[in-house]
């Protein structure tokens, strides 16, 4: 990769590298057209933008001599020019498209900004950009560009104008001869910030040995709160490649107590034999403030014999309601014999709200001769915690909660998307379902859903289902999608299928049938009319009805067709992670993928190959 940069980037910032327009950025107009702004003689160009900029600059002077603005003049008319013609070339680009045609892989280009950020006359960016794009598949764009574009160029543009993340995911696309990855990999943790979140998030695509992952984590740390979050989120990545485990370790633990609340949280995935388990035990021990509660939370990674658990468990009695509440939310990682269980259960019921609080949670925790059952549940009733009882109410022994009478209180205090979530647990005949039903189809559509959802734990006749189903279908895509993701719950004949599909195809919510198809009863779904719109829609399209091919009869989907607009739009990846839906013909598409440069991304999916021999899969 050039050490300077901006010596390898194109003062033409509508030029891709490898793709030089022989003409302005209204190309795609031909010569018969009558747009005055394209049949204008070229070379009569200059003359006018040089009149428009000294017109610009005149009046930006002006300006400054009234103080309103300061610095040069120029550079704000070099900036109001720049900003007309890239507004100049989305309203074309929005033209063309606004008729029918495609995106040319140069429009692409221009409105990713991997040539450079684009202008706008105000301070918000042209929402028409984003509209253009919002059915694109970013990894079908990128497939595309290196298809057509040299690599190291397009690599050097996209690092330069700020997009080193599309890089990093698409890592395994690039030519390795083309891009440094060693260097990307150090720039990216040089620059620090989001820019390590990108090298974090995409480690697993940099070959081995590209990344200095204990420089990587010492950033991430010194990254503050977001850093760590995205250490954690990734550590798997690190501990996966060879990383030196000891050092990964030993950098957390010097950073203080956030680093030892990593690696404890995550210390089943070091090597047993690399971390000394009593040492950081009594780290966090010893440390103060939460070091007790992490050790606690993590006590189960821990070698046996590292913690004294009886030691722990009293230390935390000891330490007030906060204390006492951290040892009942981790009871059943301590050992038998190191807590007295019933002693505990009354300090907790002494603890007044959090004490019962977090007794009634982790009740099922302690012995059942531990704990006072009915005398928890009535100080429960009597302090105006029913709906923790309800969260709870299987954990209680028979006979201990009146469930009929904890069912009427609920609905007294308006609880009912409590009573219909928890509606499993309580005893047959506690509740009375119609009126539970009716007053959630009748208030709102937050209600209507928790119904909808919960549709299978009430019997047919408590429900108007034809009624449900109108209200559902009347209100937004939010209502739509709960709706036919439950809609297996529905018993047969209360709902017309057909009916809905048809709706959704109507609305245009295609990808959301195709992702329920198989909630919709056979033959309610017109799945070839599904396959072929979906086919023909977007990128999108295609990427939904292939991640659901599975769903869909044999016959209904032209799977050749699909292969083919799949690989036409550089989208091997979305092929090879689903091999495994494709009923006939995996190991030519297979092969299609390592056709396209995609090596990398079928090794990842080779276990997608169902039914290929090894020898072959090798």
């Amino acid at each position: 990769m050039s050490d300077n940069p901006e010596n390898s980037m194109s003062n033409d910032r509508e030029t891709p590298p490898d793709e030089q327009l022989e003409e302005t950025y209204s190309d795609p107009h031909t010569p018969d057209e009558t747009d005055g702004a394209v049949q204008q003689p070229l070379e009569q160009a200059p003359n006018e933008l040089d009149q428009e900029f000294q017109r610009i600059a005149t009046y930006l002077g002006s300006l400054m001599e009234r103080g309103v603005l300061q610095g040069n003049p120029e550079e704000y008319g070099q900036e109001y020019l720049q900003a007309l013609e890239d507004m100049n070339r989305v309203t074309d680009i929005e033209t063309r498209v606004q008729g029918g045609q495609e995106l040319t892989i140069q429009d692409i280009y221009f409105l990713r900004e991997y040539g450079g950020e684009i202008q706008s006359l105000d301070s918000q960016k042209d929402p028409r950009i984003s509209e253009l794009l919002q059915d694109r598949d970013p990894e079908a764009d990128i497939e595309m560009m290196l298809e057509n574009f040299d690599h190291n160029q397009l690599a050097r543009d996209m690092i330069y104008n700020a997009a080193p993340d599309v890089i990093a995911q698409n890592m395994d696309k690039f030519l390795q001869s083309e891009v440094d990855q060693f260097q990307l990999a150090q720039d990216l943790i040089d620059s620090g910030g989001d820019n390590m979140k990108i090298l974090a998030d995409n480690l697993d695509e940099f070959p081995e040995g590209a990344v200095d992952h204990t420089q990587l984590a010492r950033g991430l740390l010194e990254f503050g709160s977001k850093g760590e979050n995205i250490l954690v989120e990734n550590l798997d990545k690190f501990l996966q490649s060879e990383v030196d485990q000891v050092q990964l370790a030993r950098a957390l633990i010097d950073y203080g107590q956030t680093g030892r609340k990593i690696l404890a949280e995550n210390l089943d995935k070091f090597l047993q034999s690399e971390i000394d388990h009593v040492q950081l035990a009594r780290d966090l021990r010893d440390s103060g403030g939460d070091g007790m509660e992490i050790l606690a939370n993590n006590l189960d990674k821990f070698q046996y014999g590292a913690v004294d658990h009886a030691e722990l468990a009293q230390h935390l009695m000891n330490d007030g309601k906060s204390g006492r509440k951290i040892l009942a939310r981790n009871l059943d990682k301590f050992q038998s014999d190191a807590v007295d269980y019933a002693q505990f259960a009354q300090d907790l019921m002494n603890d007044g709200f959090l004490g019962r609080e977090a007794l009634v949670n982790n009740v099922d925790k302690f012995p059942p001769e531990a704990v006072d059952h009915a005398q928890l549940a009535q100080d429960l009733m009597d302090n105006g915690m029913k709906c923790r009882i309800a969260e709870n109410l299987d954990k209680f022994p028979d006979g201990t909660i009146d469930h009929a009478e904890l069912a009427r209180d609920l609905m007294i205090i308006d609880a009912d998307s409590i009573l219909a979530d928890n509606l499993e647990k309580f005893h047959d005949g506690a509740v009375d379902h119609t009126k539970l039903a009716h007053r959630l189809m009748n208030k709102g559509e937050y209600n209507r859903e928790v119904l909808t959802r919960n549709l299978d734990k009430f019997p047919p006749e408590a429900v108007d289902h034809a009624e449900l189903v109108r209200n559902m279908m009347d209100r937004g895509r939010e209502s739509m999608s709960t709706l036919v993701a439950n809609l297996d719950k529905f018993p047969d004949g209360t709902v017309d299928h057909t009916e809905i599909a048809r709706d959704l195809m109507n609305k245009g919510w295609e990808h959301l049938l195709a992702q329920n198809l198989d909630k919709f009863q056979p033959g309610a779904v017109d799945q070839f009319q599904l396959a072929r719109d979906l086919l023909k829609s977007s990128p999108r399209g295609r990427k939904t009805l292939t991640e659901n091919l599975d769903k869909f009869q044999f016959m209904a989907v032209d799977q050749a067709q699909l292969v083919r607009d799949l690989m036409r739009s550089g989208m091997e990846r979305c092929l090879a992670e689903n091999l495994d839906k494709f009923p006939e013909g995996a190991l030519d598409h297979a092969r299609e993928v390592m056709d396209s440069r995609g090596e990398h991304t079928l090794a990842r999916n080779l276990d997608k190959l169902r039914g290929v021999p090894a020898d072959v899969r090798d």
